[in-house]
């Protein structure tokens, strides 16, 4: 059990901000699954690429799956993920990543040959306290290095970077908030996200479409990560979408689950607030602003979208002016899977 702080609101009064937490404990519970059907791309190699509206800095992990051709092992660099400022590409037949810098992106690298028609469960990881970058390829670290120069991402492709297009197929894409470790990175190399997994930004597992079938205008790679804020779906970019090449494809089988997480999504007023919002409104009845009646009460809604018990400890309220605040109707201590409850926060 993870002790871990859910939700933050901040209230507004006139001028003065208070502020309250929900508190409590996330219960994760792995259990076993049998493996479903798979889909994934197929990349021509040419100028197929996904467009991701993905803006990130600071620490990360990216993953994903992938089975490059003997073509594109033999092109001088082609990009599994590319962006301004950061890349994992295969230079030379080898796994490679790195940022814009002195380095030139070639940061950290594989010592051994990709072989074409393999599959890899490939991934970067990048520390921002340290500036540690680690490479990883099947779940065992290939290199690490400290003191790679940070970033800024506006966006991210896969495929490409200025005509170094990947060719081959690729799967279960995923970006995270986090360093993930190779403990984490072994053990979920093989199975589907839940899409509930704590600091999961984006998830992409390509399960759409139809397995070298006529997919004509189906352009939208979806993200499924399950979290309140909007989905950062990606845009297919030259695709035939028909045939068994430049397509959505059959790939192996993955065990269906990696495991069960709670996941949270308070809302207020019917609006999801998202994780890390500090800005008072009225739109989601976190700003009371003036009013001429006392008290006021607002109805909170806590939702538990994940496949585990969430357990909550606490809710309180700080800030200057916390005294003009109380909460009239705690929410319960456990909100079974898939259910919800609710609380409320009295201004007077």
């Amino acid at each position: 059990m993870q002790l871990t702080t859910l939700r933050c609101l901040l209230f507004a009064k006139k001028q003065i901000i208070q502020s309250f937490i929900i508190c409590g404990l996330i219960c994760a519970q792995l259990f076993a699954v049998n493996a479903q059907a798979q889909h994934g791309l197929q990349f021509d190699g040419t100028d197929d690429r996904v467009t991701l509206p993905l803006a990130f800095n600071g620490s990360y992990t990216k993953e994903a799956r992938i089975k490059p051709t003997a073509a594109t092992l033999a092109t001088p660099s082609p990009n599994i993920f590319s962006g301004t400022t950061t890349a994992l590409f295969i230079l030379g037949s080898k796994l490679t990543a790195g940022h814009a810098g002195p380095s030139n992106y070639v940061d950290v690298q594989d010592a051994t040959d990709l072989v074409d028609g393999t599959w890899y469960h490939v991934a970067v990881t990048y520390d921002a306290g340290t500036g540690t970058m680690s490479l990883y390829k099947d779940g065992v670290l290939l290199q690490s290095k400290p003191g790679v120069s940070s970033f800024t991402e506006t966006s991210q492709d896969l495929s490409y970077f200025f005509g170094n297009q990947f060719g081959g197929e690729m799967d279960e894409v995923r970006f995270w908030s986090t360093v993930r470790t190779q403990t984490e990175l072994a053990a979920n190399k093989d199975c589907e996200l839940s899409g509930d997994e704590p600091f999961l930004v984006a998830y992409y597992n390509f399960n759409q479409g139809v397995a070298d079938g006529n997919n004509t205008g189906l352009t939208t790679l979806m993200d499924t990560q399950d979290k309140c804020a909007t989905a950062l779906n990606g845009t297919l970019q030259n695709f035939a979408l028909n045939g068994s090449t430049s397509n959505w494809i059959a790939t192996p089988a993955l065990a269906a689950s990696c495991g069960s997480f709670a996941n949270v999504n308070l809302i207020g007023n019917s609006v999801c607030i998202a994780n890390g919002d500090v800005t008072p409104s009225t739109d989601d009845h976190t700003k009371f602003a003036n009013q001429l009646v006392a008290p006021v009460t607002r109805t909170f809604s806590i939702q538990n979208t994940g496949g585990a018990t969430l357990n909550i400890s606490s809710v309180t309220i700080s800030g200057a002016n916390a005294s003009d605040f109380f909460v009239t109707a705690a929410p319960p201590s456990s909100i079974a899977a898939n259910a919800s409850a609710t609380f409320t926060i009295s201004f007077n």
